[in-house]
């Protein structure tokens, strides 16, 4: 008997797209499948598509909900899924028809935890092949290239035994939510395999997804956020000295920034600027740490006025800095 295989879809006003990725789900070769459709709290004809397909296929669940973003629709999906297996694909989305007969085969052939396997970035006027590493690569090597960003982090170009998502779910509120949990994901696998074929259109001419549209701010904090956690996993996952040292001076950069940042703007909240502190505190003495990011940190952690030297962030920091927070998230 076949494994289950349960396909999470989140959906959020994408009625001019959804049909092309449901047909291209119901027309899969796999037939052993468990599709949940998560309507987002969809105020375009969504709601309409997806309760017309469950009618039309038995093995199609529909759950509408108020809107609360992708990952909080994902993670509906994964806490109702019920398959061995999980995959996401995005509602402007579309996949090839053997994506899941073939990467299937080969777990189970391999026995793998995760597969990975390249996709096509669909333009108006073209379409680019994204090839995903090769079939020599050891589970090693490929975990390494995901923390390094060589390979694709996001979630929609793997299949994924799900076992591995048993305590794992997206940030909500979180654009960069694949990013966020790759070094949990990686952490749980034990055996990796890169199909070089590609199966899944990724549609890059839809300008209202929600991967377009952020702030500065917003983003800094993320990827903060995001490459804070990749730290942290990469760890205990890689002894590469080179991966960490690259993990750990992006959570600096975007630490620094964000906090720059929101000197002028003052948006983020008590707890996201304590998080930066503290991360900050912990890394001040790093030598891994570039010698003038270094004097931004001791600079934001004790005295503004050392920023002098620096270029156009001392301007912002001490016009900013001093009267606003009065270092009450700092203890000496």
């Amino acid at each position: 008997m076949k494994p289950l295989v349960s396909i999470v879809v989140p959906i959020y006003n994408v009625e001019k797209y959804l049909d092309k990725c449901i047909k291209s789900i119901l027309n899969q070769t796999y037939r052993d499948l468990e599709i949940i459709l998560v309507n987002d709290g969809s105020t375009d004809k969504c709601n309409n598509i997806c309760d017309n397909y469950a009618e039309i296929d038995t093995r199609i669940k529909v759950i509408h909900q108020k809107n609360a973003g992708l990952s909080s629709a994902r993670n509906t999906g994964i806490s109702l899924s019920k398959g061995e297996y999980i995959y996401f694909v995005d509602s402007d989305d579309w996949i090839e028809e053997n994506l899941i007969e073939d990467n299937i085969s080969i777990m189970l052939s391999k026995n793998l935890d995760i597969i990975i396997f390249g996709f096509y970035e669909e333009w108006a006027d073209k379409n680019i092949k994204k090839l995903q590493g090769n079939e020599l690569l050891s589970t090693q090597e490929i975990k390494e290239k995901l923390l390094n960003i060589e390979l694709e982090p996001c979630v929609w170009n793997k299949i994924y035994k799900k076992k591995i998502f048993c305590d794992i779910r997206f940030p909500v509120g979180q654009n960069m939510e694949d990013l966020y949990v790759i070094g949990n994901i990686l952490k749980g696998c034990n055996k990796a395999f890169c199909n070089e074929k590609c199966y899944y259109h990724y549609n890059r001419t839809n300008i209202s997804s929600i991967t377009k549209n952020t702030n500065i701010l917003k983003e800094s904090y993320e990827l903060f956020s995001s490459y804070r956690q990749l730290f942290f996993f990469g760890e205990q996952i890689t002894t590469n000295r080179i991966i960490n040292k690259k993990l750990l001076i992006s959570a600096v950069k975007y630490a620094i920034k964000s906090f720059d940042i929101n000197l002028l703007e003052n948006k983020l909240s008590e707890k996201q600027i304590k998080e930066i502190i503290n991360f900050l505190k912990k890394q001040k003495n790093n030598n891994n740490i570039k010698i003038r990011n270094r004097i931004l940190i001791l600079g934001i952690l004790n005295n503004v006025n050392i920023l002098n030297i620096i270029d156009g962030y001392c301007n912002i920091m001490k016009r900013k800095y001093k009267n606003r927070y009065e270092y009450k998230y700092i203890k000496k």
